[in-house]
């Protein structure tokens, strides 16, 4: 599989799994666009561009959709085509459903579902006028089964609605010629997770319990 030519743009792509992404997009051949909020996007686009690869950096903010508009439109216009679109960015808490506030839950989804809405509707757009294209979301192992010990049903909830979408509009996109597909990873070696539990013997323990093999 080779991506020369291609233009992919991955969210939340500043560190930890969007940052490998666009890592493997560049030693495919493709042009990555790093894009992210915290100002990470930056260092990894120069780390690739230095090291020979095609990338360049893009400040969005996800949940906003003018800043995501303006991105892709962007990449369009430059590019001449929005090839691929890696949904990743996404945020987390530890609040259990009867703790939760409101302005966490809405924290939350505005950025692991409407951010997803917003990046996937705003490069299907450019994909369906193209005739092609595809799509990855990025879900969790969250969306299909109870993790323990942690408990963010925000976080759950958010990445099975992010599964679902790409069910639905995989079909309705279909015969558009646009791809859309959910990933999810598991556990992951991420500056995220080292929060949750990398950084706790007690927690990792009863991750590596809970594998069979």
């Amino acid at each position: 599989m080779r991506l020369d030519g291609k233009t992919i743009v991955v969210t939340g792509a500043g560190r930890g799994i969007g940052a490998a992404i666009c890592e493997t997009v560049c030693e495919l051949g493709g042009h990555a666009v790093v894009a992210d909020f915290s100002g990470d996007q930056e260092a990894t686009a120069k780390r690739l561009t230095d090291a020979g690869h095609s990338a360049e950096a893009a400040h969005m903010d996800v949940t906003d959709s003018k800043s995501v508009d303006a991105v892709l439109d962007g990449v369009k216009s430059r590019r001449g085509s929005v090839d691929g679109l890696v949904a990743n960015a996404a945020t987390n808490n530890e609040y259990g459903l009867a703790d939760h506030t409101d302005e966490e839950w809405r924290r939350v989804m505005s950025v692991n579902l409407d951010g997803v809405f917003y990046c996937v509707r705003s490069a299907g757009r450019h994909m369906i006028d193209q005739g092609s294209g595809s799509i990855v979301c990025i879900s969790s192992i969250c969306a299909v089964k109870a993790v323990r010990p942690e408990v963010h049903p925000a976080y759950d909830i958010s990445k099975a609605a992010v599964g679902n979408l790409c069910r639905v509009v995989g079909v309705e996109w279909a015969k558009k010629g646009v791809r859309l597909n959910a990933l999810g990873p598991g556990y992951t070696e991420t500056d995220m997770l080292r929060a949750l539990g990398l950084e706790r013997p007690d927690v990792m323990q009863q991750w590596l319990d809970d594998i069979p093999m």
